[in-house]
């Protein structure tokens, strides 16, 4: 390969050799070297010089690309806000939409069907410890509709359940808080209001954190005085009832032939949903017809089973229930999620005759019900929603 240093020598013997034939004077040595550094030099700057045009071309490309970007940006953000005004306008639409739905269900509502007591209703099985008939107690009222709906607050998960005691009535009686569908800790709260304004991710907020002996599974607990009665955790069908006060367990029995499967398949944490009402202490599982729910009553002393029914209500679609005045109220929904509304009722009394059926149905929510406890001297539902405490208060009427 030729050097540069070569080239340069031979462009001046060239140089020198052309002025020779042509007669003219020879130049000197660093005349032809300027001469060639000036052609490079020009060479350089015609290079330099298309560089710069098209680095100009870019920059105009460049313009033009944010220019373009910018007006693609200012469409896109004028189509989000007016999808969002559309989007609100449809939310309005649909909250029209299911007050006029909830009108209709008034005016022309789907009854709900209730069960006789018969004698085929009654489970004679001894596994269930039934030991005859009961006397329930005089209790002549029912159900008549949800007068207003509260959501008190939001705190824990999906599931969860709480409960306000009923013996002082009102928002001035304790509250009592348990988050999960497994744990060992229990909040207490003097009143509703303190609840209601209280950081739960701080225990110290609340009165009182009681321990538990053991760990409860489900949502399907109860309160009934100082007493706690709960499912307990890794067993198929036992019952322990705990002492608030002292945080002492005081009883444990085992309910043979329950907690198998989910009386509410829409809530499948809960094998075993506890409930009590002006009555007492009632248990709701699923019954030896692997179809329908079954309810017993259990002495809220010695956790015995008095007595053991099948209701007939179907456990398909069923969401939660509750007891009040001695009859099994069956709340149904869909999986998809939608309106829960009572559809099966069957009283122990057989005071309630399918001419004298309440319509009940549910305000708007948030998901599904994780838990549904009765408070008897408000009267009020305390509920567990997808993670929001919900207050439902209710309006009884009598039976007959």
């Amino acid at each position: 390969m030729v050097s540069r240093r070569t080239l340069v020598q031979l462009a001046i013997v060239c140089t020198t050799c052309l002025h020779e034939a042509t007669g003219q004077s020879r130049p000197s040595r660093d005349d032809m070297y300027k001469q060639y550094m000036e052609r490079r030099v020009g060479t350089l700057e015609e290079k330099y010089e298309r560089m710069f045009m098209q680095l100009a071309h870019y920059e105009r490309d460049l313009k033009n690309v944010k220019k373009e970007s910018e007006r693609r940006v200012g469409i896109a953000t004028q189509d989000k806000t007016f999808t969002l005004d559309q989007l609100d306008a449809l939310s309005l639409r649909v909250e029209r939409l299911e007050r006029d739905v909830d009108y209709l269900e008034t005016q022309n509502p789907s009854k709900p069907c209730v069960e006789d007591l018969t004698d085929e209703s009654l489970e004679t099985d001894d596994e269930l410890g039934g030991q005859g008939s009961i006397k329930i107690h005089e209790c002549n009222h029912m159900l008549a509709s949800i007068r207003s709906l509260k959501i008190v607050k939001r705190s824990g998960g999906e599931l969860g359940a709480w409960f306000q005691a009923g013996d002082q009535g009102g928002d001035q009686s304790p509250i009592y808080f348990l988050p999960g569908a497994q744990g060992t800790s229990l909040l207490r709260y003097p009143s509703l209001p303190i609840f209601a304004a209280a950081n739960l991710g701080d225990v110290h907020n609340s009165e009182a954190m009681v321990t538990l002996p053991t760990p409860y599974q489900g949502t399907g607990h109860a309160l009934l005085g100082n007493y706690l009665y709960y499912h307990r955790a890794d067993s198929d069908n036992e019952i322990v009832k705990v002492d608030l006060v002292t945080g002492r367990l005081v009883d444990r029995a085992l309910l043979p032939g329950t907690g198998l499967v989910p009386p509410f398949p829409l809530n499948p944490d809960t094998r075993i949903q506890l409930a009590t009402d002006e009555v007492g202490l009632w248990v709701i599982h699923a019954g030896t017809n692997a179809s329908t729910i079954s309810l017993s009553k259990l002495d809220a002393h010695s956790l015995a089973v008095e007595q053991t029914w099948n209701t007939g209500c179907h456990k398909e679609g069923a969401e939660a229930g509750f007891v009040l005045c001695g009859a099994l109220y069956t709340v149904y929904n869909t999986r998809r999620g939608g309106r829960s509304r009572v559809q099966c009722i069957f009283d122990v009394s057989q005071k309630v005759s399918p001419e004298n059926l309440p319509l009940v149905y549910f305000p708007r929510r948030f998901g599904s019900l994780a838990s549904l406890s009765y408070t008897a001297n408000s009267p009020r539902f305390t509920a567990w929603d997808d993670g929001y405490q919900m207050l439902y208060r209710l309006a009884l009427r009598n039976k007959q």
